[in-house]
């Protein structure tokens, strides 16, 4: 059953990690900017 999951969830597997790297992102962008102005 759960690599049933898996095999029809390849799309959604991929979203989550598109989202996953966008979030890693804008997280590191925004603390690059909160330590630039907080210098």
């Amino acid at each position: 059953m759960l690599w049933l999951c898996m095999q029809h969830s390849t799309s959604i597997n991929l979203e989550l990690w598109f989202a996953s790297m966008g979030l890693t992102v804008l997280v590191g962008f925004g603390v690059a900017v909160l330590a630039a102005t907080g210098e």
